[in-house]
């Protein structure tokens, strides 16, 4: 019996080794990114503009939600192309128009430089759908009754095939915040949960964009 178990061990070990060598995802953390189809480790200009209207809840001094929206946003991205870690772009501008607030229509203001890491696994393919976060937000909103800012980071989506980036920070996860609140007579409260749902379009003048 024992002479049997031993002659089965090597060919188990094989079996299990070999299930989890197919099962291992690709690299999650490191990206190669080509935009045109170069990877030559440039910097690209690519605008971002939402295709419907971006989405904002927020948490109430009572804890209720608050659910509000701007009529477009747009994002000014940099994409450097080459082997990355995570860093897919940076985000140094953007704009929002016709947005609603607590009381009042509400000024949205881009603050800083934000920054948008994939950080799930990509393939060769064309196709991929990846994972990723957008970090140092920071939105000023301002009118005459009320006065926060939004910071912290969210949950983003790349869709490789149709070009769109999108924004799914939902579920009051706490990762999107309130912060500095001003007035606003109990419609925004400190340190509360924000929601924020959008998706854009990617122009890019110098082609695709793409990840492997």
């Amino acid at each position: 019996m024992r002479e049997h178990t031993r002659r089965l061990l090597p060919v188990a070990v094989a079996v299990v080794v070999a299930s989890v060598c197919v099962a291992a995802p690709a690299s999650a953390g490191s990206h190669e990114v080509a935009v045109g189809g170069s990877d030559s480790g440039s910097d690209h200009p690519v605008t971002a503009s939402s295709i419907a209207s971006p989405q904002w809840v927020y948490e109430t001094q009572s804890g209720s939600s608050l659910s509000t929206g701007c009529s477009s946003t747009r994002l000014d991205l940099t994409v450097r192309s080459g082997a990355s870690s995570s860093a897919f772009a940076v985000v140094p501008g953007g704009s929002s128009t016709g947005c609603s607030g607590p009381l009042s229509v509400i000024s949205h203001v881009h603050v800083g430089t934000w920054q948008l890491d994939l950080t799930g696994p990509a393939t060769a393919g064309g196709a991929d759908v990846v994972d990723g976060v957008l970090r140092h937000v920071r939105i000023d909103q301002a009118n005459a009754a009320c006065r926060f800012s939004v910071v912290g980071e969210a949950r983003v989506r790349f869709h490789e095939a149709t070009q769109r980036l999108e924004v799914v920070e939902t579920g009051r996860s706490g990762r999107l915040r309130q912060s500095g609140v001003v007035g606003c007579l109990g419609q925004i409260r400190e340190g509360g949960a924000v929601d924020w749902k959008v998706t854009f379009d990617l122009a890019s003048p110098d082609g695709a964009v793409t990840v492997r």
